[in-house]
């Protein structure tokens, strides 16, 4: 697949995208070095896997987005919340100048990174915040489900490289 550069002018203070119930507000799968998102606010999504971005096998760069929002509540057994503001999996993306904030996860079953999750992935990350974001689960929650972050979730094969990350919850 060819690049694509896509970057708001005004930037993520008036730049939005609100997210369809279900979708996920940036989709990137296997998009190839030198593929940019830029400049925008991605918001009030509801879906149990990225919600806000969704990056996979990619080797895109995100950069200054604010991801805010968004929730997913999930019931019943094999329903399970993973990185509902951002989700990475596979692949060696950049993302910089992130702010993930205010994301929701309520749920019977699984919460793995409400903020965001990586999995599988060797993601270059500078100049990250994330914060205030809650997991939690239903009265159905049982002992044996498990609430694995709230903030970010790390797990797989993942190497990840961090600079200047916050994390706060």
């Amino acid at each position: 697949p060819n690049a694509v550069i896509i970057e708001s002018i005004e930037g993520p203070e008036t730049t939005f995208i609100d997210v369809p119930a279900g979708q996920h507000g940036i989709s990137l799968g296997q998009a190839p070095s030198g593929t940019r998102i830029s400049g925008f606010t991605v918001r009030n999504g509801s879906n149990e896997l990225g919600s806000g971005v969704y990056i996979f096998d990619s080797q895109a760069t995100v950069s200054d987005v604010v991801i805010t929002g968004h929730n997913c509540q999930q019931s019943g057994d094999g329903n399970d919340c993973v990185g509902v503001g951002l989700a990475v999996s596979g692949g060696a993306p950049v993302l910089e100048d992130i702010v993930i904030i205010d994301n929701t996860a309520r749920v019977d079953n699984i919460v793995s990174g409400t903020g965001a999750a990586f999995n599988n992935t060797a993601a270059i990350v500078t100049r990250m915040t994330v914060s205030n974001n809650l997991a939690e689960g239903t009265s159905n929650f049982l002992p044996w489900k498990r609430i694995e972050a709230a903030g970010v979730s790390v797990t797989g094969s993942s190497n990840l490289t961090l600079n200047n990350v916050l994390i706060t919850n």
